[in-house]
């Protein structure tokens, strides 16, 4: 028996049940994430263009 071949299959079977929890939910953890990280960056900007360089 091929056992590094079954264990891709475990691997495999567990990631894409990991990934199809990423999409459910209202809203999804998906959407939350990039939600956050676009709130971030937006933030991350505008905080960098108002400083001012100390010299």
């Amino acid at each position: 028996m091929n056992e590094k071949g079954q264990s891709s299959i475990e691997y495999i079977i567990v990631a894409v049940f990991a990934m199809g929890l990423l999409f459910v939910g209202n809203p999804s953890p998906i959407i939350r994430l990039l939600e956050a990280l676009r709130t971030f960056s937006s933030d991350f900007s505008w905080a960098a263009s108002i400083a001012t360089l100390p010299f």
